[in-house]
């Protein structure tokens, strides 16, 4: 049996891997974890505690955006607590695992560009990343028929 370390270092390995199969094969270790974390108050939040200090930020990213897929609420409590991280501001690599997601932070556009402009300039290597969002952000809310 893997101890919950082992476990973490399995389903990040397999995150990479699945990425560069554009995420086809197994992710057996993928969702051993997510129910090694199942009832907990915030499975992001449980897998930044027991991340190796070597992780890599597209794997835990990318982990994280598989869950949102096999959840029960198809990653709402997940994308929460990513948004959680981007609004407290306090550690730039909650910030830049969050914003290396496959889906956008925030539902609100203003509440995300508000939070993104502030993340982005209290961490300048964040910045243009942030402002990528942003303007993605402002592109879909003035496209035809955009209900953002």
């Amino acid at each position: 049996m893997l101890t919950q370390h082992k476990l973490v270092e399995a389903a990040l390995q397999e995150a990479a891997k699945l990425r560069f199969s554009n995420f086809a094969g197994d992710d057996d270790a993928v969702l051993r974890l997510l129910n090694a974390f199942a009832g907990a108050d915030s499975v992001a939040d449980d897998l930044w505690q027991e991340l190796p200090i070597n992780y890599r930020v597209e794997d835990v990213a990318n982990l994280l955006s598989l869950w949102c897929w096999r959840t029960d609420d198809n990653g709402t409590q997940i994308m929460r607590a990513v948004e959680h991280w981007i609004v407290e501001c306090a550690d730039e690599n909650k910030i830049r695992v969050a914003l290396s997601m496959d889906a956008y932070p925030f539902i609100d556009t203003d509440v995300c560009i508000a939070n993104l402009k502030k993340a982005g300039t209290a961490f300048p290597a964040l910045h243009a990343r942030c402002e990528e969002i942003i303007s993605d952000r402002l592109t879909e809310r003035h496209s035809p028929g955009a209900t953002l």
